[in-house]
């Protein structure tokens, strides 16, 4: 990565802003913008302007840019960190900001943001719009409607052959563990975050909000009734 002013590393740029919370209880918002073909140095030169106005708001850790691999038009990354969430949000809702924004029509020709502050990193999506996560009560009943079949199913079939094989608990639970983690990484939760995507962001839409949540307690129903038939003790 290189910063965004070519200032030198990310600690050199953080320091400069002085003292701050402690370490780690920064937010971080990432931004990554298509730029058009042949309007990096545009990009460049705009980049510059944001990253002196987002600094003299309050709470402002530093910013990197990382232009797209092998010098080329495309995705530049933009690293973005507040001392807190809401003096990220001051500055992502910012006048200063809005202005700045309209400018960008003319050479980036898509963006996407990510906050990296939910409890469930990598897992949900984000606001493109707004920057901001799901609430993590939604994101959560989404983990236990996928995490609750795998458990049951490792209890049923998974467990026995580790009894069997003579394992000390905490390695068998370590094994259980690590496969709920991967199954609900990369199989339930990319699957319900697509048939969910519509409600997971449904801030301010109580109709929208109370209906996903029929249709979550309609499965969970549905799976604790089937499980209870499927598979008994």
């Amino acid at each position: 990565m290189i910063p965004l002013l070519d200032s030198g590393n990310f600690d050199e740029t953080t320091s400069a802003v002085g003292t701050g919370p402690v370490p780690g209880s920064d937010v971080t918002e990432v931004i990554f913008s298509k730029v058009r073909p042949g309007m990096a140095d545009r990009y460049r030169e705009w980049a510059g302007r944001i990253q002196a106005a987002q600094a003299k708001y309050p709470g402002y850790r530093g910013n990197y840019l990382q232009p797209p691999q092998g010098g080329k038009d495309g995705h530049w990354t933009s690293i973005l960190r507040y001392d807190s969430a809401a003096h990220l949000e001051a500055w992502m809702n910012a006048p200063e900001r809005r202005t700045l924004l309209s400018e960008t029509k003319e050479f980036i020709e898509s963006e996407d943001l990510m906050r990296l502050h939910t409890a469930f990193p990598g897992w949900v999506p984000v606001d493109p719009v707004t920057g901001e996560s799901p609430p993590n009560w939604k994101a959560a009943l989404l983990v236990l409607l996928g995490l609750f079949p795998i458990v049951m199913l490792e209890m049923k079939f998974l467990s026995p052959v580790l009894t069997g094989w003579d394992i000390h608990a905490s390695l068998a639970t370590f094994i259980g563990n690590s496969i709920s983690v991967a199954l609900t990484s990369f199989i339930t939760m990319p699957l319900f975050v697509r048939w969910f995507n519509w409600w997971l962001l449904t801030k301010g839409n109580p109709t929208a909000t109370a209906r996903g949540v029929g249709i979550l307690s309609m499965l969970f129903a549905l799976e604790v009734i089937a499980l209870w038939k499927l598979l008994p003790w």
